[in-house]
């Protein structure tokens, strides 16, 4: 079998992590169920990471940078806040639907950091992570000057907020990719009712 570089190996050993959290949750997923999943021996784990709970760490920040990839080309009509929030909205409900996989192991790993002590700044990050790409998206609609919102800016990415994670673990639940993107579209209109046009 080839070797396998250290970066090949970590690669590896996320996308298995993702995997097994996602189907037996953080408790069961052991070191040993992880390298068996990637193909590897157990030998071989500590070569790429120190613990599982780095393994586990890293699983995090990835799923943390594909969702910001995930919007990283979204076109947005700044000139219409509905049009602005359904085509976000709708972009995330498909992004979750098309990455069950991911989003199952991400809901179960921010509990697990959040009550791990030396894991706990990765839920902290996570959640910051969120919202900072939420008041991306509101600063990218203030800021081209055609419409402002009716309550602060903070109280309406706490609500983006609320929305995005109402989203995520109702589908989670009901695998209905429709059903998701007709509550993200009755969200966007609410949102959209939270602007108002500057002239």
């Amino acid at each position: 079998m080839k070797r396998l570089k250290v970066d090949e190996r970590r690669e590896r050993l996320v996308a298995a992590a993702i995997r097994v959290v996602a189907r037996v949750g953080v408790s069961s997923a052991t070191t040993r169920a992880i390298v068996t999943e990637a193909g590897m021996s157990l030998s071989t784990f500590h070569y790429a990471f120190t613990s599982r709970d780095e393994l586990l760490g890293e699983c995090v920040n990835t799923l943390s940078r594909a969702r910001e990839a995930a919007f990283a080309d979204l076109a947005l009509d700044v000139e219409d806040p509905e049009g602005f929030a359904v085509a976000a909205l709708r972009r995330y409900v498909n992004y979750v639907a098309d990455n069950v996989t991911w989003q199952d192991a991400l809901w179960d790993l921010i509990p697990y950091a959040r009550h791990t002590p030396h894991l706990h700044h990765l839920a902290v990050q996570e959640y910051e992570a969120s919202r900072a790409l939420l008041m991306m998206l509101i600063n990218v609609l203030i800021e081209a000057g055609t419409v402002r919102p009716v309550i602060g800016v903070d109280e309406l990415c706490d609500i983006c907020l609320v929305i995005t994670d109402g989203l995520t673990v109702t589908h989670l639940q009901y695998r209905d990719r429709e059903a998701s993107l007709r509550s993200a579209d009755l969200a966007a209109r609410m949102l959209a009712s939270l602007f108002e046009h500057t002239q």
